[in-house]
């Protein structure tokens, strides 16, 4: 079956592999498919249909489709892109972001600054960084080297917040 990758993902391999958003991926064994599939990097695309499933066959949205409406996590941050997120960044003072930061970085660091100074009951505040670093290495998740405790905080939160979501 055939995957298409929902946004830009690398594997740090060994091998090294890196994936563009919209990328069909054809002839994967089926547990790698599984494992980009079930961590919301790609969905399986029915290549008659062109429908996405994700591993419980429930319908994805396909952020590559014409017509397909922005992602949402209720903060407003996904609909935005570019030079609106960096004036945001610069008018809340939005400390460590790299002027070459992807939109996905940008956001991350943004809910991370306004999250700062709010106690979370997951006990993430409690880790070292260098345990911080071993989770985000573990769990796949992007976050630019030599990232903040604050946007490390934040990526992690993120994507606990998907999975629990089933995204």
């Amino acid at each position: 079956m055939a995957i298409k990758f929902l946004r830009d993902h690398r594997v740090d391999g060994p091998p090294v592999e890196e994936f563009k958003g919209g990328q069909v991926v054809k002839n994967r064994n089926d547990a790698s498919e599984l494992h980009f599939v079930r961590r919301g990097h790609a969905a399986y695309l029915d290549e008659k249909s062109g429908k996405l499933t994700d591993h419980e066959g429930n319908s994805v949205n396909d952020p590559f489709a014409k017509d397909a409406a922005p992602a949402d996590d209720g903060d407003g941050l996904d609909k935005l892109s570019g030079a609106k997120l960096k004036a945001i960044v610069t008018k809340e003072k939005v400390e460590g972001v790299a002027d070459d930061a992807s939109d996905d970085v940008i956001r991350t660091a943004i809910r991370a600054h306004r999250q700062a100074g709010e106690p979370a009951a997951d006990g993430l505040d409690d880790l070292t960084d260098a345990e911080l670093v071993e989770r985000i290495t573990l769990g796949e998740i992007a976050v630019e080297p030599g990232a903040d405790r604050a946007t490390m905080l934040a990526a992690l939160r993120e994507a606990a917040r998907h999975a629990a979501n089933g995204q």
